[in-house]
């Protein structure tokens, strides 16, 4: 087991379950399932083969079942517990790997391309290798951008632990990164300030 991830738990995998049906999945299913419900309509009202009637039917419940599970419930994955792997983001789960030697890294590297990533290597003007560069090698760095990440998620209600802001968090802590903004002539709250910006639109309401 990760000492940081627990890519054991039932809720990692069911993560990368989701992520194998993937809408293109959910698509299929669906279409197969309406496709086979058009069938059974059409020989209900002739009232002919009442073999094939019960079949189509099958075959559409087979097909519906894991398609509204998918959609329900695997794209979205609501938080079970209060862990990284209990309450990490779909997209934040489905990027990282179980082999993969967990640290800020390794951990940017995995998730860079997504587009909350870009919208703070947009903004700051930065390359995705530069930022790289400026983050740490050690398990102890990730631990404390997890707990920022999960301080920013807890802030704006959101459901999970969005990709943002562990980007946010990886960001914060590092003290590379710190100094590269502060030459750079960016505001100290620059950062954090991205990272409200996010969980206005991602979460729930605050008080």
């Amino acid at each position: 087991m990760n000492p940081i991830i627990d890519f054991s738990s039932r809720r990692a995998r069911e993560a990368l379950l989701g992520k194998k049906i993937g809408r293109l999945g959910f698509v299929g299913l669906a279409s197969a399932g309406s496709a086979c419900v058009l069938v059974v309509l059409a020989l209900g009202i002739l009232k002919s083969q009442p073999l094939f009637v019960g079949i189509a039917g099958s075959i559409a419940l087979l097909c519906y079942l894991p398609a509204i599970w998918w959609k329900r419930y695997l794209s979205v994955l609501p938080p079970t517990g209060n862990s990284p792997a209990e309450r990490l983001s779909v997209d934040v789960l489905t990027r990282l790997k179980a082999n993969m030697e967990l640290q800020p890294q390794t951990v940017w590297s995995a998730i860079s391309s997504h587009w909350q990533a870009r919208f703070f290597t947009n903004h700051l003007l930065l390359s995705s290798d530069l930022i790289k560069a400026q983050l740490g090698t050690d398990a102890a760095s990730l631990q404390q951008a997890l707990s920022v990440a999960s301080g920013l998620t807890d802030e704006y209600k959101t459901n999970t632990i969005e990709l943002g802001f562990v980007v946010a968090g990886l960001l914060i802590t590092s003290p590379n990164m710190q100094k590269l903004l502060a030459s750079r002539e960016n505001q100290p709250g620059d950062l954090k300030a991205m990272a409200d910006w996010l969980g206005r639109n991602l979460g729930g309401p605050t008080t």
